[in-house]
């Protein structure tokens, strides 16, 4: 019994770039679904978050939507949750929803 192993350039860069192909799609696919999980050591964040309404941003158009800016936050928290949105409306907007934890909420003790 005799095998043929004669590999000429042409298939061996068809079968390269296939290769290549399959891995990079395969790559941008677990990419995509990957959801990291959500690691902190425990570190508290004892203050309440502060809202203000002075000194706004103009309404402004982004992505065909008009955003009208209600007030200024300033946040110091843990991050509990987080929600990746792909394929409805408010994916525009806000591809990530986040759930936050402070004071209590924000003791590592508390949420495990």
């Amino acid at each position: 019994m005799e095998f043929n192993l004669t590999f000429n350039r042409k298939k061996i860069r068809v079968i390269l770039k296939r290769g290549a192909i399959f891995l990079f799609v395969f790559g941008l696919v677990a990419w995509w679904w990957h959801e990291p999980k959500a690691d902190w050591p425990g570190r508290p964040a004892p203050d309440e978050p502060r809202q203000d309404k002075e000194h706004l941003p103009v309404p402004f158009e982004y992505k065909e939507h008009q955003i009208i800016p209600l007030a200024n936050y300033s946040i110091t928290g843990v991050v509990l949750s987080r929600s990746r949105y792909r394929f409805d409306r408010g994916a525009v907007l806000s591809p990530i929803d986040i759930g936050m934890g402070w004071g209590r909420l924000s003791e590592a003790a508390i949420i495990q």
